[in-house]
């Protein structure tokens, strides 16, 4: 089966296209471009229901995961669970997988 395609803008510059299927409801992909900016512009998001595993296809990105930062070049791969705040920053591209694909909800806490 195919997927669709979302294109949409995120907080801070970069762009996501996220790649789902109404019948596949384990997983879906998003391909993420930043330009330097941070996500989010401030604070903190966290993922009340899904987790994501990233890995870096093109350039330089700095995670912070529940406080801990990683730093993370092309073909480097970075893990969190639902409940973790974070927030990235840096430049290049990533591919995100996300658990379970729908239903989501990513909340932003400004602290």
């Amino acid at each position: 089966m195919k997927a669709n395609k979302i294109k949409k803008k995120i907080s801070g510059g970069g762009e996501v296209d996220i790649y789902s299927s109404s019948k596949c409801k384990r997983v879906s992909f998003a391909l993420v471009r930043m330009n330097g900016e941070r996500y989010p512009e401030e604070g903190f998001a966290v993922n009340r229901d899904q987790v994501e595993g990233v890995m870096v296809i093109e350039g330089e990105f700095t995670f912070n995961i529940d406080g801990k930062e990683f730093k993370c070049k092309s073909g480097d791969v970075v893990y969190f669970e639902e409940g973790k705040k974070y927030f990235v920053n840096g430049t290049g591209k990533a591919v995100v997988a996300i658990s379970p694909a729908k239903g989501g909800k990513t909340e932003i806490l400004n602290e």
